[in-house]
Order: structure tokens, then C-alpha cells, then sequence
């Protein structure tokens, strides 16, 4: 799940197996819910690619409990752990969406793009 078959434009014909991993940190508030929206959407529209959603769960690595002046900054501080755990587990292009991402068509063009 998750790989998906690329023509690098670089390299005419050539043509590689690209792992994509799609990740996101919820962490507290309206956060699951959206993200379990953005999956459901993802589902409908741009089915086939692996989420790793960290769901009131912190990827390992991240911080914990990271408050500065009354502000809980641990959800947004784990994302760049989110990340790296993706690469870890075999990812070869990692993105990172915010909860609200709402897709509405398939991502496909631009993992070309990036490519």
C-alpha cells in the first residue's frame, strides 16, 4: 500500500517504485476529528497511499508536554518526529499534512512534480 509506480521526467522512460507516505500529528482539541475526515476524504480521493496518523499518541522521539507561557507547543513539536519515523519505515517521499487538509482529488501529480 502506499507504492505507486512514477515516471521520473528527468530520466526518459525511466521508471521507479515510489513509497509515499502521507503523516500527520493530532494531538488533543478538534484535532482527531479533522483528521479523521482528511482519511475518510483521502479514501474517496486519493486512495491507495499509507497514512500514519498520530492520534493523541506522539511519535517516538518527540517531546513531551512542551508548554511555554500556558501554550501547548507538543503536537506541533512532534511533527518533524512524525516525519522521520515515516523515512524509517521504508517512505521514500514523506508528506506532512496538517489535520484540516481536505483533499479533493488525487495527489498523484504532485508526486510527480516533486519527483
Amino acid at each position: 500500500m502506499g507504492i505507486r509506480m512514477a515516471r521520473d521526467r528527468r530520466q526518459r522512460g525511466r521508471v521507479e517504485a515510489v513509497k509515499v507516505v502521507i503523516t500527520t500529528v493530532a494531538y488533543r482539541a478538534h484535532y482527531p476529528r479533522a483528521v479523521a475526515r482528511m482519511i475518510e476524504r483521502f479514501n474517496a480521493a486519493s486512495p491507495g497511499y499509507e497514512i500514519q496518523a498520530w492520534v493523541n499518541t506522539l511519535p517516538p522521539g518527540a517531546p513531551r508536554e512542551v508548554i511555554v507561557n500556558g501554550y501547548d507547543y507538543t503536537g506541533y513539536t512532534a511533527k518533524p518526529f512524525a516525519v522521520d519515523y515515516a523515512r524509517q519505515s521504508g517512505a521514500t517521499q514523506v508528506i506532512l499534512l496538517d489535520a484540516s487538509f481536505f483533499p479533493i482529488r488525487d495527489i498523484f501529480p504532485m508526486i510527480l512534480h516533486i519527483q
